[in-house]
């Protein structure tokens, strides 16, 4: 059994690690597209997912900028997106601390909380907050991009600056599927124009999607305590002595406490 779980484990590195050499091709940007967090200048549907986000995606360039577009229709991953951030990461060199890195939406109010199951009292659920109100609050929010290792470019502008050399747009349409659209000269993480010579180059590019902070869930009617020892006993040999409550139910593990990150090695296209 041991033998046969190792041979799974090598065969799943094996596939991940295959995974990550895809090259992908980026699309020649031959018409206009207007950064308004609307998709109706790409091509779709969308050329790419990437299943575990629940995100589709396509790249596109020009000779002076590259153009990025992101889609769900998850609501958790809409959440997360919205109130815990997203960072776009920018690699020419193969070499991650030397990354070009943009953060937007900036995080919100990223805590849930566990309350009781309106339906079942004995049950938890996570708090839901819901899409209506989470776009109200991205409507409201302030809305600044930060950078990271971006030549010229201060710590925080507005991302609806348009004298700013990065455009960020963030919109839905009827479906209430969330379009996220970025460009981002190359004069600010690689070099002004493209050449004949990067079509050759292999650019990764990452989306860093957050998670929010959720807090374990109760359990014999208090917070989950690693202090407190399967006797009730705690460090000290004291015991606990706060007022039992109803046993609440165990809810499985929340993917709005998990971040995802799709990852994209995508070649240039050059004319």
């Amino acid at each position: 059994m041991r033998r046969y779980l190792f041979i799974l484990l090598i065969l799943a590195a094996a596939y991940t690690g295959q995974a990550q050499k895809i090259v992908l091709n980026s699309l020649w940007r031959d018409s206009n597209i207007v950064i308004n967090g609307d998709p109706y200048d790409w091509q779709e549907p969308l050329s790419y997912y990437d299943s575990k986000a629940k995100i589709q995606y396509q790249v596109a360039n020009d000779d002076t900028a590259l153009y990025i577009i992101l889609k769900t229709m998850d609501y958790k991953a809409q959440a997360k997106i919205l109130r815990a951030g997203m960072d776009l990461i920018l690699d020419t060199m193969g070499k991650k601390r030397g990354a070009s890195v943009l953060l937007y939406p900036l995080p919100g109010e990223t805590r849930l909380q566990w309350i009781a199951d309106p339906a079942e009292p004995d049950r938890q659920e996570l708090e839901h907050p819901d899409l209506k109100t989470l776009r109200t609050e991205y409507e409201l929010a302030d809305k600044r991009i930060k950078y990271m290792d971006l030549r010229g470019l201060p710590t925080a502008i507005e991302a609806v600056n348009t004298n700013s050399p990065i455009m960020v747009a963030i919109g839905w349409d009827r479906d209430n599927v969330l379009t996220y659209e970025a460009r981002i000269p190359f004069r600010t993480f690689y070099h002004d124009k493209l050449t004949a010579a990067d079509a050759k180059k292999v650019i990764s590019i990452t989306v860093k999607v957050h998670a929010f902070d959720v807090p374990q869930p109760i359990q014999n009617g208090s917070m989950t305590d690693p202090s407190v020892s399967n006797s009730g006993m705690r460090g000290q040999g004291y015991g606990d002595t706060r007022p039992s409550m109803p046993n609440m139910a165990m809810p499985k593990t929340n993917e709005m406490a998990e971040s995802e990150e799709v990852q994209i090695r995508m070649k240039l296209a050059v004319k």
